[in-house]
Formats: C-alpha cells, structure tokens, sequence
C-alpha cells in the first residue's frame, strides 16, 4: 500500500477546490497580519511566531523551498542589470535633494554604513512575505498573463501593511509594485532586499522625522509622533540656555546665593 506524505495528501485534498484556495489563504494571512500590526504586537508581541509559523507551514505543504522562493543566485545578475541604474538613481536623487533642503542628518558615515547592513536583513524578511509568500499566492490564483494585476495587487498589500504612514505607503505602493514585478520575472529575494535596504537608508537619512514619523506604521507611528511633538527640540533648549546666561539668571537654590 502506498503511503502519502502529509503534505502530498493536502494539496491532493485541496486541488479540486480551484485557484482561489491561494487568494483565501492570503487573504486570511494578511488579516492576520495587519491584526498583529494593529493590535496584538504591543498585547502578545511573540503571537509574530504563530504567523510565521503559519506562512511556513504553507511553504512545507505545497513543497516550497528556499531556493524555489528566491533565496538563490539566479537571476541575480539579471534583476541587478535591469535595475540598479535605477536604483542608484532614485538614492542619489533622494540624497541631492537632502542636501539642498538641508534636511540630512548629522550623522558619521560609518552609522549610516551601519543602518544600510542591519537594513539589508529587515529588508529581505519583507521581500519574502510579500513576494516569497503573498505574489505567489496571488498568482496562483491568476492566469499567468495577469502577472500585471499580481504586482499591481502585491504593491496595494504592501501599502496597506504601512497605513497610516503616508510617507510609506506612497513608496511602499510603488516600490511594492515594482519589486513584485521584478519578482514574478527573475525571482530573486536577494537583489530586491539589497534595493529595498539602499532606498530605506536614504529616507532614514534624508526625510525629518516629523514628515517620515520614525518609518513607524500602525499605533507605533502614533505614539512615535506624540513623543516628538511633546519633546522639546534641541534648538528650543540652547535658546532658553542663552537667555538665562544673558540675565545672569541662577540656576541653583536662591539660598546658596550671597
């Protein structure tokens, strides 16, 4: 008697269901998502486990590997000559325009050299959901030449993940749309996360806190601009300095005066 993995009888059991068993599955994942974001992250920060845990639980039943998601050389080379002039443009339009409205941060090279590494690796988490896990979903739910309606649908998710956030979710919209794009013709996570990396750097860097609310989404950008609009600035400090060096006005006890 031959014996079926699990994983085999699943897809087996869920095959005549049609196409739209993915968009559900995603559908689901995606509510499940924004519900973490919205509510269980400051409540039951760990429950992040239960989706991840969940999203691979998918890959293992339809036989997903790493290698078949986009953890992979190939297409590297090829992703990477149709778009790091583009890329490289957009950092650098960013950058120039930074430094014209003297809005860059003050900060040491060798920390901004440090965001950009540690932001390759968040990056590349978020190339994977979006495309590793939900553009394939959504494609397999689409005739292969709707590959135009997967990214464009892909990109609408992104955006959503970063509401309220207008900043985000005008780039993410965009970005998300392309980068799925990308995706469905080379198929390569790596290049994508190390784009995404290259652009977030340069928002952190160029745009004021106040206009890209820390890069926060969900409650978290709103407490985030609660506490810089309550925060004294630096300036408002040195100006109150200057005025009490100017009066000679003493700052310790008035008893310890002589």
């Amino acid at each position: 008697m031959l014996v079926k993995s699990p994983s085999i009888a699943i897809r087996s059991a869920l095959r005549p269901i049609g196409p739209m068993v993915h968009a559900l599955e995603a559908g689901t994942v995606f509510f499940l998502l924004l519900s973490y974001i919205w509510y269980f992250q400051a409540r039951v920060h760990w429950s992040w486990m239960i989706l991840l845990g969940l999203v691979l639980t998918s890959h293992a039943i339809r036989g997903e590997s790493p290698v078949d998601l986009g953890l992979r050389k190939a297409g590297f080379g090829e992703c990477a000559r149709r778009f790091t002039i583009p890329v490289l443009l957009v950092a650098a339009i960013g950058t120039i325009l930074g430094f014209a409205l003297d809005t860059v941060r003050d900060v040491a090279a060798w920390r901004v050299a440090g965001v950009l590494s540690g932001y390759c690796f968040w990056a590349l988490f978020q190339q994977y959901l979006l495309n590793g896990y939900f553009v394939n979903r959504i494609r397999a739910s689409f005739h292969a030449r709707h590959e135009y309606i997967v990214a464009l649908i892909g990109g609408a998710l992104f955006a959503a993940a970063h509401v309220p956030n207008p900043l985000l979710m005008v780039v993410t919209l965009i970005g998300g749309t392309v980068a799925a794009a990308a995706y469905l013709r080379h198929r390569n996570l790596l290049f994508l996360a190390f784009a995404h990396a290259l652009i977030g750097t340069m928002l952190w860097l160029v745009v004021p806190d106040t206009v890209s609310h820390h890069l926060r989404v969900g409650p978290g950008m709103r407490r985030a601009h609660a506490h810089t609009i309550h925060r004294p600035s630096s300036s408002s400090v040195d100006t109150l300095n200057a005025l009490v060096r100017q009066r000679d006005v003493p700052l310790a006890n008035p008893k310890t005066r002589q």
